[in-house]
Parts: C-alpha cells; structure tokens; sequence
C-alpha cells in the first residue's frame, strides 16, 4: 500500500492530495517563500531566493545547488524524483536570472513531469511560464 503524503496549504482546502496539485504547490512555494518568515523553522524552508542570496551571481553553484535542494525538496513528498535545473542568462539584462525547471515525479505509479520557465529580477520573483506538462 503507498503511503500518502498530502501537501499543507493556507486555504480552505487545508491539504492538497492528487500528484499534480502537490507538483504545482511546491513549485509556487519553492519559488516565492523566504527563509526568513519564520525563524521556528529556519534552515527548513525551500527558498530560491535565498539560494540566490547564498550564491551570490555563481551560476555553476546555484545551478548545483538548486538541482539538489529541488530533489530533496520533492524527495519529501514523493518516492521518485527527478530534477534538472538550468540557470540561464539574460543577454538584455544582467539583473535579471533565468531558471529552467524540469521535475519528474512517480506517485502511487504514476510519472507527472512538469518544465517551466521562472524569472527573477535582482533575486526577487517575477514570473513563470510553463514549457510542458505531462502524466502517464
């Protein structure tokens, strides 16, 4: 029997059950908390921000990082995951990071994957656009 490991939200739904809802929850959280909104759980919360903040402009070591805090990050909600991060420039705007985020799951034997672009300007979100989607 798979064991079920429900995603918290702060709306009236209180937990979010199907793989793609948990897939998009972390996602939005991963890119939008700050470690800093809470110090009962510092060193806890899954933060780009402050992965970018911690790198400061080394794209190889947050490309690394990233690739790893996103794995673990997933590893906490899903048997199997796969990750690949890609920090990309902005040849228009150097303050301006890219990030391209491939993520695979495999839940109670089903595989989503999801890709995605995120911008951030001077290390603050700005946007997503998602490149693919897909379930088997």
């Amino acid at each position: 029997m798979a064991t079920i490991r429900p995603v918290p939200t702060l709306s009236s739904k209180g937990y979010v059950y199907t793989t793609e809802e948990k897939v998009d929850h972390l996602l939005a959280y991963a890119l939008l908390s700050n470690a800093s909104q809470t110090p009962m759980f510092r060193g806890q919360i899954m933060s780009f921000q402050e992965l970018i903040q911690r790198t400061q402009g080394d794209r190889i070591a947050l490309q690394s990082q990233a690739d790893t805090a996103f794995n673990n990050y997933f590893s906490r909600y899903f048997d199997d995951v796969s990750t690949e991060i890609a920090v990309l420039d902005d040849p228009d705007d150097g303050r301006k990071l890219r990030l391209r985020i491939y993520i695979s799951v495999r839940d109670n034997g089903r595989t989503v994957s999801v890709g995605m672009i995120a911008q951030f300007m001077d290390g603050i979100f700005k946007q997503v656009v998602r490149i693919n989607e897909g379930t088997d």
